[in-house]
């Protein structure tokens, strides 16, 4: 894909956020004016940073970032009954029951589920479906969604010891903390996947140094 494409794509996708986040969290009109705006500011800054910068030699971790932030507010959406989720009974504590916190690691809900087809979407599109297939790049993956997933549910446990009693922010400062543990978490997983499943790069290296030595 080229890099404008996935700069418009990740864009969108960041600007689609505010007006849906505001609709989950049932904000009122000046909250949900104030989402969207707040978004376009990040979503301006994706579009021209992608754009500018070269590809990565893996997959795109900022893209895959704003394709899997939109696809836990479209989880959050399915898992709450596609209707918003405050006032849908649904617990956003950051507790080992609720889906904003330590029950990301107990059981399995829509969020997770559309989360990480989002990025699997987007490292497949950044890296190219056949290259992301191959056991080395799955593992890498594997590795990154797992701590993606801890990372998320570690700051959203974090988040719910604030206590916040308004729901309608409450679930605004649960997305912000997870958006953070899942960025956290793909920087740590993917440097963790580096060192776990690199390539034999040195071994390469040092067979191309043997052979330029000998070359008369």
């Amino acid at each position: 894909m080229r890099r404008s494409t996935e700069a418009l794509i990740g864009a969108g996708a960041v600007a689609l956020q505010g007006p849906f986040l505001a609709y989950l969290s049932r904000q009122p009109a000046w909250g949900t004016l104030l989402l969207t705006a707040s978004f376009l500011v990040p979503a301006a800054a994706v579009n021209r940073s992608v754009s500018r910068r070269a590809a990565p030699a893996g997959p795109d971790l900022s893209f895959c970032l704003c394709l899997g932030t939109l696809g836990m507010l479209a989880g959050w959406f399915a898992d709450a009954g596609f209707r918003p989720l405050v006032g849908a009974g649904v617990c956003l504590c950051g507790c080992a029951d609720s889906m904003t916190g330590f029950g990301l690691l107990t059981s399995f809900h829509w969020m997770q589920g559309l989360m990480l087809a989002s990025c699997a979407a987007g490292a497949a599109a950044s890296e190219g479906l056949s290259s992301l297939l191959s056991p080395g790049s799955s593992l890498r993956l594997l590795c990154t969604s797992l701590c993606m997933l801890a990372g998320m549910a570690v700051a959203g446990w974090c988040e719910g010891g604030l206590r916040i009693l308004n729901p309608s922010l409450g679930l605004v400062f649960s997305y912000l903390a997870m958006a953070l543990g899942m960025a956290a978490g793909s920087v740590i997983g993917e440097r963790l996947s580096g060192v776990l499943f690199r390539a034999r790069a040195p071994g390469v290296r040092l067979s191309a140094q043997h052979g330029a030595g000998a070359t008369p």
